[in-house]
């Protein structure tokens, strides 16, 4: 829905682009370009916990200190910087695998992703893979202060004052909620994002460029399409990864850990934890990979 031609799309809606994907290539057709992500996600995740964890230390006066909400928030969109170097070459190869049936689509078709980073290597050099790096930079950084943030902030309305526990329908309108900021805050990020990286040829337009030609050819809701389906499944997905990883921490930390305070990256003693989980949150939809669905709207 974000790559088509607004003069011939090819898809009049939401639920016309999911019906024919369906009818042509079947259940296979959502999940084109899947395998990426998958396996780049332990080191997305990885990363983006370390920087946390590091930013945090940063900010802390005293070891295990308590930080307030705009210093959690400020750390995650730091976290946002280090994850966007791995997310932007991953997000490359799954966008063009995705989009290469669409018949706004120009470019070279691949076989796999490795064709398609080989191809793109000899074409355009190491920068082609980094295509869109300045967009995921802008998505990430305030995508991440929002998801930080709203999680953090619902989840003290429903934490108990006294043992600073979570009940699991906190965490999972807290994850929810956290789901839906971190896709409406940046949502036109990612379209930029989108359609920077499913171009090809050797001339790589700036943000701005592809941002203006957006709003003069389609206005302000041609940045915003797609965000409707892609915040019906940020909520339920998010929902999903962070009251599966609170029961895990209460699993193997025990019921009431001495620091966590709820957010997979908001400690850097469950690192392990998160590395276990990993599959879960690729599987399920973290932010930064629920893109795979909405690009898969893309074509």
């Amino acid at each position: 829905m974000q790559t088509q031609s607004t003069t011939h799309p090819t898809y009049s809606s939401s639920m016309d682009c999911f019906t024919s994907i369906a009818r042509r290539e079947g259940i296979a057709g959502f999940y084109r370009g899947v395998t990426t992500p998958l396996i780049g996600s332990m080191a997305e995740v990885s990363c983006l916990m370390s920087s946390y964890g590091f930013a945090k230390r940063l900010m802390q006066t005293n070891a295990g200190e308590d930080l307030p909400l705009w210093k959690l928030a400020v750390a995650g969109g730091f976290a946002g910087i280090g994850v966007s170097v791995i997310l932007a070459p991953v997000e490359f190869v799954k966008c063009r695998m995705q989009v290469q049936r669409s018949a706004a689509y120009t470019g070279p078709k691949y076989t796999g992703p490795m064709d398609c980073i080989a191809k793109t290597l000899a074409a355009e050099g190491p920068p082609g893979i980094f295509r869109g790096l300045g967009s995921t930079l802008v998505r990430e950084i305030p995508g991440n202060v929002a998801w930080f943030g709203v999680y953090e902030l619902v989840g003290s309305l429903f934490r108990n004052k006294d043992t600073g526990e979570l009940p699991s329908s906190g965490c999972i309108f807290a994850g929810a909620s956290a789901g839906v900021a971190y896709w409406t805050l940046p949502f036109p990020a990612d379209t930029v994002k989108t359609r920077l990286q499913v171009m090809s040829g050797q001339r790589n337009p700036g943000f701005m460029e592809v941002l203006r030609s957006i709003v003069q050819t389609e206005g302000i809701r041609g940045l915003y399409r797609g965000w409707m389906v892609t915040a019906l499944r940020a909520a339920p997905s998010n929902a999903a990864v962070f009251y599966t990883y609170e029961l895990c921490l209460k699993v193997l930390t025990g019921p009431e850990p001495s620091e966590v305070r709820g957010h997979p990256q908001h400690d850097t003693q469950s690192a392990q934890v998160l590395v276990e989980m990993d599959r879960f949150v690729a599987q399920s939809g973290s932010p930064s990979q629920e893109t795979m669905t909405q690009s898969t709207a893309d074509t």
